[in-house]
């Protein structure tokens, strides 16, 4: 589905204790804590954001723009100033202000067929959907130009 309700549980319990209603659809996934404020952020896939929500009142009190589709996952750093989500469909990492609440920078990582970007020619890895394959400096593995397949041809 595409998520509009976030149900806050009492582990003890195993009760439902509260609720976050986005209004709409807006697949939220990976909440996580901001570790000096205490705000709760929750990627929101479908409005290409993290919505920050107070965790007191259950309360949407802000979102920050992740600039690109599909923001699925988020990592916070220590000093909960950056935040970082993986955008699935382009292959790219947001950076984000969380303090000024920006987006700083979209860092692209894999195209959408989940090659690496590896212009050294060092070997490197992708996690895709697709049949798991490997490019090293030797022999690398390049999808064709030519074809409209997802194939993998070898080049020479």
């Amino acid at each position: 589905t595409d998520g509009q309700l976030i149900r806050v549980l009492d582990l003890r319990s195993r009760e439902i204790v509260g609720t976050v209603d986005f209004g709409k659809g807006v697949r939220p996934h990976r909440p996580v804590f901001g570790p000096i404020n205490g705000l709760l952020y929750v990627t929101t896939e479908l409005e290409n954001s993290v919505t920050i929500i107070n965790p007191v009142n259950l309360k949407i009190i802000g979102s920050i723009p992740t600039g690109s589709p599909q923001s699925h996952m988020l990592a916070i750093t220590h000093d909960g100033t950056r935040g970082y989500t993986a955008n699935v469909n382009p292959g790219s990492v947001s950076v984000l202000d969380l303090l000024a609440k920006r987006l700083l920078i979209t860092i692209p990582v894999a195209t959408i067929s989940g090659w690496p970007k590896n212009p050294s020619g060092r070997p490197s890895l992708s996690a895709s959907r697709s049949p798991p394959t490997t490019a090293g400096p030797s022999r690398p593995t390049r999808p064709s130009c030519a074809s409209s397949s997802s194939t993998p041809r070898r080049i020479a």
